[in-house]
């Protein structure tokens, strides 16, 4: 909810994540219908006797927003954010958990004054020296645009979803049989003999007449089809082309400095090694302790005395192992955030314990610490007089196109950059629905093309090369060339198509054979294949990419005996049989059940309580007392 009450939530709040993200997609269809127009506007939907207004909305919106942002890493733009509906999301998000307090009174369940007071004293965010300090919770709610009321409002709902959570979740159990299936389930190795049907391989039989080349091509136009294409020419001028020629004075860099300072920062280094024992973040227990375990050994190691680079030569999993596990000199933010954490809290020569990231278990040494500093404009003057010259001759650049407004056509780009030596012309290609060649945003210069009318210049544009105009000379509208004319082109794709289905039927040949009662070898024979094993794979494995993880891996733990099964694959088809199952390590399945069932059990609860969520909006529905107002719907 709001960061200040995350702390004392952790658990229960990443959980309410994802029952909320079910629970908004499910809902979803659910705002499709049943809709009804609420008593007024400012009322966006009304559970039970609970109304959530717009203010509500609107708020939850932002919050929703913001958390989308985060998930992706800031690389969320306004058209994705928009296609994600965060409105939707919030609506769904509020309707829910009024649903959830609906359904808590009617079990029985609240909150008293005193459990809210004590729930909001103990939070961090509002104490000071441990204390519950009223004015700094007074103050914090206020910056959060919240008034006491609202917020704990909020806080108790929050409550008394977390023990209608508890309540729910409460019956559910993970039996050790349930565990131990599972196990076998994703552990059980299998190994697979199977025939692969190359199409390049009967490529060459793939023969056929012109007529039937002509009569094919009939069929498939639309594939040969060429999408409109314009020819246009680009009149730009780059600030790096008059950069050198533009001075900038002392007041000039002086006031440059001032507001890009921190552009200047000269970053905090570690230049360090490291050692590592692979092992992915779903392995099991077994596979953790076993890298782990590699991890102390080569502490030990160092701590004896042997030279850090030595023992990473001999140990490390890496392929920095060659360099002694030297991964050279990074600023924050280059490696992963669990690494640098560790990295950068060490001193010079100090090896850190085994710590573990997603790659695996690590110990590291940082070798040496380049402190972090905000250089004088004296020391960065070279730098910031690059830059300042650079920044006012894009003014420049932008002022000199735009005195060009009017007086261009497609015919007198030529004569223009006669007279402006710094400025370049090109003529390009662009075809529709694809970029324009030629520029780093290559989208943007092709939409432009294709909204100008031929014969006519684009306004100004801002470019990443500079400041640029866009003429259209010709305009080619779509079309199928003639045979003849690709003749080559479509004579390959007739074959390819040919030889794709020539080898599909020769795969499933072999799958009837055996289907008949045919070894696998004995039918690849008839056609001159070779029958080749896999080595024993399981589901875990191809899941965590310790196996190479293609659809025909997968499909083959379906496979029953003596059943063969053909798959298209890369360059082919594959026809394969299961040569056997093998059996799981007892003991190591008994290191890992305790972790295992653990881990079932969460998912189990958030599977159970996700489904009761969406019974509590079926009924909701079903019962009229959810209404929405059909202005929100659009």
């Amino acid at each position: 909810m709001l960061n200040v009450f995350r702390e004392g939530a952790k658990t229960w709040a990443s959980r309410l994540l994802i029952w909320f993200v079910a629970f908004t997609f499910i809902g979803s269809a659910f705002l499709v219908w049943g809709w009804r127009k609420s008593r007024n506007d400012d009322e966006v939907a009304q559970v039970g006797s609970e109304v959530i207004t717009r203010q509500q909305l609107a708020e939850q919106t932002r919050l929703v927003e913001e958390n989308l942002r985060k998930q992706f890493g800031g690389q969320l733009d306004a058209a994705a954010l928009k296609q994600l509906n965060p409105r939707n999301i919030a609506l769904n998000s509020l309707i829910s958990r009024a649903l959830q307090v609906k359904a808590a009174g009617e079990e029985g369940i609240v909150v008293t004054d005193d459990e809210l007071k004590d729930a909001i004293a103990a939070q961090p965010g509002f104490q000071t020296n441990g204390v519950f300090d009223p004015k700094l919770y007074s103050d914090t709610i206020k910056r959060m645009g919240l008034t006491p009321a609202a917020f704990e409002q909020q806080v108790k709902a929050d409550i008394i979803t977390q023990r209608l959570m508890a309540m729910v979740e409460r019956p559910v159990r993970v039996s050790e049989i349930e565990a131990r299936n599972h196990y076998i389930y994703e552990n059980q190795p299998i190994t697979v003999d199977y025939v692969k049907t190359d199409t390049a391989e009967v490529m060459r039989d793939a023969r056929f007449t012109e007529e039937e080349a002509r009569k094919w091509f009939d069929g498939h136009k639309d594939d040969f089809r060429l999408p409109e294409t314009r020819t246009f020419k680009s009149l730009l001028l780059d600030p790096k082309d008059i950069a050198d020629k533009t001075t900038v004075t002392q007041d000039e860099l002086t006031a440059y400095y001032g507001e890009h300072t921190a552009e200047f920062e000269v970053k905090e280094e570690a230049h360090a090694r490291h050692i590592l024992a692979v092992v992915a973040p779903n392995a099991s227990q077994a596979a953790v302790d076993k890298a782990e375990a590699k991890m102390k050994k080569a502490l030990a190691r160092v701590r004896a005395g042997e030279d850090f680079s030595r023992v990473a030569r001999e140990m490390s999993e890496d392929p920095a192992a060659a360099s002694g596990g030297d991964l050279g000199s990074f600023r924050r933010g280059v490696m992963t955030p669990e690494f640098e954490q560790v990295v950068f809290a060490l001193k010079p020569g100090q090896v850190s314990e085994p710590f573990r990231t997603q790659f695996g278990f690590h110990i590291a040494q940082l070798v040496s610490l380049t402190a972090g500093k905000i250089p004088t404009l004296e020391e960065a003057r070279d730098k910031v007089e690059a830059r300042a010259r650079l920044e006012k001759a894009g003014r420049d650049a932008e002022a000199i196109m735009k005195s060009l407004a009017g007086q261009l056509k497609p015919d007198n780009f030529g004569a223009v950059a006669d007279k402006h030596p710094e400025m370049r012309i090109n003529t390009h290609i662009a075809h529709k629905g694809q970029p324009a060649m030629g520029f780093r945003d290559g989208k943007k210069a092709a939409d432009m093309v294709f909204a100008l009318n031929e014969k006519t210049v684009s306004e100004l544009m801002a470019m990443p090369e500079g400041y640029a105009y866009l003429a259209v000379e010709s305009v080619q509208q779509p079309f199928t060339p003639p045979f003849d004319s690709i003749r080559d082109v479509v004579e390959a794709r007739y074959r390819a198509e040919l030889a794709d289905k020539m080898a599909e039927e020769r795969a499933k040949k072999v799958e009837k054979a055996v289907g008949e009662g045919k070894t696998l070898a004995d039918a690849a024979r008839a056609f001159g294949l070779a029958v080749s094993r896999t080595a024993p794979f399981s589901r875990a494995q191809v899941a965590s990419g310790q196996a190479r993880g293609d659809g025909a891996r997968m499909e083959a733990f379906e496979l029953e005996d003596k059943q063969a099964k053909t798959l298209p694959v890369q360059g082919g088809f594959v026809t394969m049989v299961l040569a056997g199952r093998g059996a799981v390590d007892e003991a190591v399945m008994g290191a890992s059940l305790p972790e295992l069932a653990k881990n079932l059990l969460k998912r189990k609860r958030e599977r159970v309580y996700a489904e009761y969520l969406v019974t509590l909006r079926k009924k909701a529905e079903a019962e009229e007392t959810l209404t929405v107002n059909e202005i929100f719907t659009k």
